[in-house]
């Protein structure tokens, strides 16, 4: 198998690539990487952290609207959680159906 060569852009002379010529090169790339890789994550953390406090503002919203619906009878007040959410329609009734099912 032969070595890797690169050419001069200047000279156009070829010139082996042996490990010690490949070496900081690999290392760069390598440490390039590790860079976007390590903004990547932070990227999906940060969003997985968003998802969290979003469904935690939704599992409130669904505790208050369950105890309104405790509460209303009482009151006489009389009515079902379905009849607040289109079943076919309306972004917080798919965004209640995915969370709790």
């Amino acid at each position: 198998m032969t070595e890797p060569q690169i050419i001069c852009p200047n000279c156009s002379h070829e010139i082996k690539l042996t490990e010690s010529l490949a070496a900081p090169l690999i290392e760069e790339t390598r440490k390039r990487f590790s860079e976007q890789l390590a903004a990547k994550d932070a990227e999906v953390s940060k969003k997985e952290e968003a998802l969290r406090v979003q469904q935690g503002e939704i599992a409130r919203a669904l505790e208050s609207i369950e105890d309104q619906n405790e509460v209303l009878p009482m009151a006489g007040i009389s009515f079902q959680f379905s009849q607040l959410m289109p079943r076919r329609s309306g972004r917080l009734a798919s965004i209640v159906r995915s969370s709790t099912g």
